[in-house]
């Protein structure tokens, strides 16, 4: 597997975010907040690459996982 890397330097790295109520916009949300305060970008280039789901009687759980790397604003 390749590591893409930006001109800045940084590697394209996964980041994943979760919501416990199946919520699409959160669990996306948690993974661009993390890779954010993680690349410390205020702006950032990011493509989903992996959404995953459990259901159960009592509540859905959503995973989002994303690449993202600092993009030049």
């Amino acid at each position: 597997m390749h590591k893409l890397i930006p001109a800045n330097g940084r590697s394209v790295e996964d980041f994943t975010g979760q919501s416990v109520s199946g919520d699409f916009g959160e669990a996306l949300g948690a993974a661009t907040t993390k890779a954010r305060l993680t690349l410390g970008a205020e702006s950032i280039d990011w493509r989903l690459v992996h959404l995953s789901g459990t259901t159960t009687a009592a509540r859905t759980t959503l995973t989002a996982t994303i690449k993202a790397k600092s993009s030049a604003d």
